[in-house]
C-alpha cells in the first residue's frame, strides 16, 4: 500500500512545520519523520529527473534537508 502525500491531509501542515522547527535544531529524529512525511512526493518527483531514480531520489533528500537547515521555511 502506498504511502499518501501531505497534501492530501492539510492539517498535517502544522504537524510538519513543527517537525521542520525541531529538525533545523538538530533532532534528527525529526529529520527522519519530515523524510517520511515527504517520501511518496519524493518518489513520485524522482521519475522526473533525467538519472537513475536512486540517485534522483537522494538528491531530492539531499536537498530537503538542505532546506530545513536554512532559516527561510516558515
Amino acid at each position: 500500500m502506498e504511502k499518501e502525500s501531505i497534501q492530501n491531509h492539510p492539517g498535517e501542515h502544522e504537524h510538519a512545520l513543527i517537525l521542520i522547527k525541531q529538525a533545523r535544531d538538530g533532532d534528527k529524529q525529526a529529520i527522519e519523520q519530515v523524510l517520511q512525511l515527504f517520501d511518496t512526493d519524493i518518489r513520485y518527483l524522482a521519475q522526473f529527473i533525467k538519472m537513475p531514480r536512486e540517485d534522483a531520489i537522494q538528491e531530492l533528500v539531499t536537498e530537503l534537508i538542505a532546506m530545513i537547515k536554512r532559516d527561510n521555511i516558515e
